[in-house]
């Protein structure tokens, strides 16, 4: 929606009208009565390695350390890419500590992007690393209700806005720092404040608990022997031929070698099958035309991306034709993501 308004102090530095909003003109107006203060304020450092140009050398997880994108940040299950650490620079910049604020730092002003929006590192994230498109906030006191508070701020429809008006570029846009360090926090009450923070901790501690107990549902499963060998027979990432005794399902001979003797070792160690465990089908979603329109009307529509993001960004679309069990997800239905590469670490 296009809007008119009016700045009453331009800055030379920015003359784009991308880079002014009436909000934060707003905003830096209270802070003369003490109703806002800059962002730069309140952090010990800013983006140390947003920008940083490296080449990425992959080898074994084992030996390396792991390069979180973007989209892994904001992953329920973050799993990047294993680089050797002499990959980048200075490490130290972009290795995560607990508390800092994510800050997805590259992309478009799409609805559903995630750029302009933050994460706080919980467990999780904590060790490993950011790569070039990730703006880091480091605060004076990462752990403070202020702290807290102001990421809440910046997690807000608002402040998403407010951080995106603080971009440049063409197609692809990115932060100005200053910019960025001058965007201003609107104040609140002390209680406003220490309820907000109670709010953050409290999902810290529920997104670091599903992990645990996530692993923990696994290990009993992992532990099998059988699960053993068969992770030793396709753990190299080599090019393979074996011998297939079995029917020939697919002409495809990915379907039958990308395991190596993984698959046919299973296939005569558990005589169950997937299809024996189901209740009802597997299918694909339907298609069907999607026409953007606003809250209350029409439905959350959820790409796959979304569906594996610790906080999904759906987009709003009117209703397609058809009953709810073509177009809503029921409780435990498992949903794959069907379609895309087969590189690591996507989804």
């Amino acid at each position: 929606m296009r809007a008119a308004f009016v700045v009453s102090t331009p800055k030379s530095g920015a003359l784009r009208a991308l880079n002014y909003s009436p909000v934060i003109e707003a905003l830096r107006g209270r802070a003369l009565f003490g109703g806002s203060q800059r962002l730069g304020s309140l952090l010990r450092s800013m983006g140390p390695s947003y920008g940083a140009v490296f080449t990425r050398l992959d080898c074994d997880r084992s030996l390396g350390i792991e390069l979180l994108s973007q989209s892994d940040m904001f992953a329920a299950e973050p799993y990047g890419r294993s680089i050797r650490s002499d990959s980048l620079p200075t490490p130290e910049n972009h290795c995560i500590q607990s508390g800092q604020v994510l800050m997805a730092g590259a992309g478009t002003l799409g609805e559903t992007e995630l750029y302009g929006r933050s994460i706080i590192a919980d467990q999780r994230l904590v060790n490993k690393f950011v790569g070039p498109d990730a703006m880091v906030l480091t605060f004076n006191e990462p752990e403070s209700d202020i702290s807290l508070y102001t990421y809440a701020f910046l997690c807000t429809k608002l402040g998403i806005a407010c951080v995106r008006s603080t971009s440049y570029g063409t197609k692809v846009l990115r932060f100005r720092p200053d910019l960025l360090r001058d965007l201003p926090i609107p104040s609140a009450t002390p209680s406003v404040v220490k309820r907000v923070a109670g709010c953050i901790r409290k999902c810290i501690s529920l997104r670091q608990d599903y992990a645990r107990e996530l692993q923990s549902a696994r290990e009993p499963l992992e532990q099998f022997a059988e699960v053993q060998e068969a992770i030793g027979m396709c753990n190299s990432r080599t090019a393979r031929c074996i011998a297939w005794d079995g029917e020939l399902v697919t002409l495809s001979a990915w379907n039958y070698a990308s395991m190596g003797q993984a698959l046919s070792y299973l296939q005569k160690k558990w005589p169950s099958r997937l299809r024996d465990a189901l209740t009802g089908s597997i299918e694909y979603g339907g298609r069907y035309s999607r026409i953007p329109c606003d809250a209350p009307f029409g439905v959350d529509f959820l790409t796959q991306r979304d569906v594996f993001l610790i906080r999904r960004v759906p987009r709003r679309i009117v209703r397609p034709p058809g009953s709810g069990s073509e177009l809503f997800v029921s409780d435990n239905m498992i949903l794959l993501a069907a379609c895309g590469q087969l590189e690591i670490g996507r989804a």
